[in-house]
């Protein structure tokens, strides 16, 4: 009815996910592609994770399509909320393994003896687990986990895909590798002392599960420590994470004033929760210093607290800034900060010759792609990588805007850290048309024959 009335080539979508509609928004393209990037480069594990409605399922089949039945054995699990043993006999039946029996011994023999093979043919073993957000069993985690043993010496022997909402960040916050790890350095007859978590890589602005740590930590009696060198000023805002907000449980924090607290070089610090423990740490009174201690206001020596001796004055220009604009002043520049980092993203987003990659607290990564060496393989990879380091060189030598770079899992990205007051909304929606223009300029200076259409 539908084809003859409105004269369609075929019937509409129905509630499916049918592939055939999938839209390759900005955003669909981006998980595809990270997708794409993590079973080809085999990583052993990828994690896609989206609101109701969003397209996961869709994706998922999507990035099917993609993997030729010659070089990929794929496995689809779209109802994961079984027990342990029935999720393992589920993943056998997936990618059409028939053990011996149901045990568990009998399932993982048949399954390794699968991926073996599946190397010797040159074929990669793909494992898609749609909804995992509905496992409920930790148990299935754990066999998760285990999967990735899976190995050789220097590779993986499957690559696993998660789909999900948002509430598996929280299922999985939940397990207790931490804890797993801490017994089993203590049963090697290891004495584990110290746990660092970070609040704001410097890389991409990533901040750890901080709450669950520190709870770790407390059940352990291990010290908990932050490097929040970059990110922790963000704890001031009225509305962040509640990771961030959990710094008030770490035993030690490290801070760097010059990076997010606008001061000049250099400012580093570290704030710790109970000052007893550094005059233990570093206190000394050799013969030659005599300092006259008040039984009422006793002095603050400096050098009891760290390792210097003498030291200048570093703090002055850290109190000189908090005297000027106070604690809403700070607030407002990091809010702002962080507002003008989402709409240099958002603008990144808008340009097809880019690709982005994340966007955490102030700082946004992304490269120059062009679209047509999208899924080109590794010499393209290679490739693309070089033509953003040279189109960062440049972008910096050429003075109209100095940005910095970042690698995460060997892909070279341009990173945009904003962390200075007079960074104005012009400045951040002029850089990606910037970052095109250059772009297009070295890649086609740069780029060999052999990649051309």
């Amino acid at each position: 009815m539908y084809e003859q009335y409105w004269g369609l080539k075929a019937p509409p979508f129905q509630n499916v996910p049918d592939p055939n509609f999938f839209f390759l928004s900005a955003r669909h393209r981006e998980g595809l592609a990270r997708l794409l990037y993590a079973v080809k480069h085999n990583k052993g594990a990828a994690l896609l994770v989206g609101d109701v409605g969003c397209g996961k399922t869709t994706l998922s089949r999507a990035l099917i399509l993609q993997l030729a039945e010659e070089k990929y054995d794929v496995g689809l699990i779209t109802n994961p909320a079984l027990p342990g043993n029935d999720f393992l006999e589920e993943i056998d039946l997936q990618l059409g393994i028939h053990p011996s029996n149901n045990s568990k011994a009998a399932i993982l023999r048949a399954l390794n003896d699968r991926l073996l093979a599946n190397v010797r043919e040159g074929k990669e073993t793909v494992l898609i687990v749609d909804e995992a957000h509905s496992i409920r069993d930790p148990d299935v985690f754990e066999e998760l986990r285990m999967l990735l043993n899976f190995q050789l010496n220097d590779r993986f022997l499957l690559t696993l895909i998660l789909m999900a909402q948002p509430e598996i960040n929280e299922i999985i916050g939940r397990i207790k590798q931490l804890e797993q790890r801490i017994a089993m350095d203590r049963s090697a007859g290891y004495l584990p002392m110290l746990v660092v978590g970070t609040a704001g890589t410097v890389g991409v602005g990533a901040v750890d599960p901080l709450r669950d740590i520190a709870a770790v930590c407390r059940r352990q009696e291990v010290w908990f420590h932050v490097d929040g060198a970059y990110g922790a000023p963000a704890a001031a805002l009225p509305r962040i994470s509640d990771d961030l907000l959990a710094l008030s449980e770490a035993d030690s924090l490290a801070l760097d004033p010059h990076k997010w607290l606008y001061s000049p070089l250099e400012a580093g610090c570290t704030l710790v929760k109970n000052p007893a423990h550094l005059e233990d740490a570093f206190s000394f009174h050799p013969e030659y210093y005599n300092f006259k201690v008040s039984e009422e206001e006793p002095a603050l020596n400096y050098y009891e607290l760290g390792m210097q001796n003498s030291r200048g004055f570093r703090a002055l220009k850290v109190w000189l800034a908090l005297r000027m604009v106070g604690k809403a002043g700070f607030v407002r520049m990091i809010r702002d900060d962080i507002s003008l980092s989402r709409a240099m993203f958002d603008a990144v987003r808008r340009q097809p010759a880019l690709e982005p990659f994340a966007q955490n607290l102030s700082i946004a990564t992304f490269r120059y792609l062009p679209q047509d060496l999208r899924g080109k393989g590794e010499a393209a990879a290679e490739y693309v990588n070089d033509l953003n380091r040279e189109l960062l060189n440049r972008l910096q030598t050429g003075g109209e805007a100095f940005i910095s770079n970042a690698v995460v899992d060997g892909t070279y990205l341009l990173r945009a850290c904003i962390v200075n007051f007079r960074t104005k909304l012009a400045d951040v929606k002029s850089l990606p048309e910037l970052v095109v223009r250059i772009g297009s300029q070295v890649d086609s200076e740069l780029r060999p024959a052999s990649l051309h259409a």
